[in-house]
C-alpha cells in the first residue's frame, strides 16, 4: 500500500481545514467621519454635552464573523483597537461583545456589535458601548454611542438609565485589513497538523 497518498490527502485536508477555519474571522477596519445627529432615551447634549452637531472621528479595527451569513455569540470579534474623536472627548476601543443579531445563527441579516474600552465621565455618566449595525454585506446601518447614569438611593439601590447619541453615517468605509492578529486558539492545531503532514510528503523524495 502507498502510504504517501493518504499522507497527501491529510495533508490537503489539514491546510483545506486551516484556510476554512481562518476565514471565519477576517480584520477589518471601519473609517468614519460624521457628527452627532440626535439621541435616544436621554438627551446627552444637556445631560452630557454630546450636542447635535459635534463632529465625530473613528477608526476601528476588528474581526468580522458574519459575512458569510452565520453569527454566533462565541464569535471572535477581537482583538479590537482604535479611537473615537468626539469633539475635544477620545474615546479608546479594546474590546467587543457580540450583543445581538436579526434571523438566525446559519442566516442572519443584521449584527450589532457592541464595542467597548474607556472614555471621559461626563456629566456624571460613564461611557459603556458603542453599539454598530452591520448588514451581512458589511454595509453600516446606525451608530450609536453609549452612556450610563446610575443614581444611588439612601437604602443603597441603584438604578442606571442608558442614553445614546445618534452618530451620521455621511462619510464611513469598511475595508478588508487591519493590524496583525493573533491565530484563533482553534487553528494552532491545524497548523501543527499541516506542516507535519506537508513535511512527510515532502521526505518522500
Amino acid at each position: 500500500m502507498n502510504v504517501w497518498t493518504p499522507l497527501l490527502r491529510l495533508a490537503t485536508t489539514a491546510v483545506l481545514a486551516l484556510a476554512t477555519a481562518a476565514a471565519a474571522a477576517a480584520p477589518v477596519t471601519l473609517r468614519l467621519n460624521g457628527h452627532i445627529t440626535g439621541y435616544n432615551f436621554i438627551d446627552l447634549g444637556t445631560a452630557a454635552g454630546l450636542t447635535v452637531g459635534t463632529n465625530v472621528d473613528l477608526t476601528l479595527h476588528f474581526n468580522e464573523t458574519w459575512s458569510d451569513g452565520s453569527y454566533d455569540f462565541s464569535d471572535p470579534l477581537g482583538p479590537v483597537s482604535g479611537s473615537a474623536q468626539v469633539g475635544a472627548n477620545t474615546f479608546n476601543f479594546t474590546g467587543a461583545d457580540p450583543f445581538s443579531y436579526v434571523g438566525f445563527p446559519n442566516a442572519v441579516t443584521k449584527v450589532q456589535p457592541k464595542f467597548t474600552g474607556t472614555g471621559p465621565t461626563l456629566g456624571g455618566g460613564d461611557f459603556f458601548g458603542l453599539f454598530a449595525l452591520f448588514t451581512s454585506s458589511l454595509a453600516l446601518e446606525d451608530l450609536q454611542l453609549g452612556y450610563g447614569f446610575t443614581t444611588v438611593y439612601p437604602d443603597g439601590f441603584t438604578i442606571t438609565n442608558y442614553g445614546y447619541a445618534l452618530i451620521s453615517l455621511d462619510d464611513y468605509s469598511v475595508t478588508p485589513g487591519g493590524p496583525n492578529r493573533l491565530p484563533a486558539p482553534a487553528t494552532l492545531p491545524l497548523v501543527m497538523l499541516a506542516l507535519m503532514a506537508l513535511g512527510l510528503v515532502r521526505r518522500r523524495g
